[in-house]
């Protein structure tokens, strides 16, 4: 491997422990916006789909570049999602509720997206 997949590679790691701990701070919101609830079941799903594709390694996962780079993209999405609620948490959440619903809708479409697209990529071993 490269060092460029190499980096992208261990950026996916690190980005994956903060997604961890975006997930444990936004877990007090799930209960109070629209899709909460689905973000957190296929937040569950990823974690769970992630878990064992990293000891499946696969090595067409790891070497893939673009792979890696938008799995560092959604949990650094993730991550600013989960700055701004702890920024706004003790603030009245009315005006914010469309901004957290609609962001964690697509939090879940695109965390269940690339689950079946690990899912995919294990199949071709």
């Amino acid at each position: 491997m490269n060092n460029k997949k190499r980096l992208i590679l261990y950026l996916r790691h690190i980005s994956f422990i903060l997604f961890l701990l975006s997930l444990i701070i936004l877990y007090p919101s799930f209960e109070k916006f629209k899709f909460g609830k689905l973000c957190l079941i296929v937040s569950f799903i990823y974690i769970f789909v992630t878990f064992i594709m990293f000891f499946i390694k696969n090595k067409y996962e790891e070497s893939n570049i673009f792979n890696n780079f938008v799995l560092c993209f959604l949990h650094v999405y993730i991550c600013f999602v989960a700055y701004k609620y702890y920024l706004i948490k003790d603030f009245p959440i009315i005006n914010n509720s469309n901004y957290f619903s609609f962001n964690l809708l697509m939090i879940s479409i695109c965390m269940f997206i690339l689950c079946v697209n690990k899912i995919i990529i294990a199949g071709n071993k």
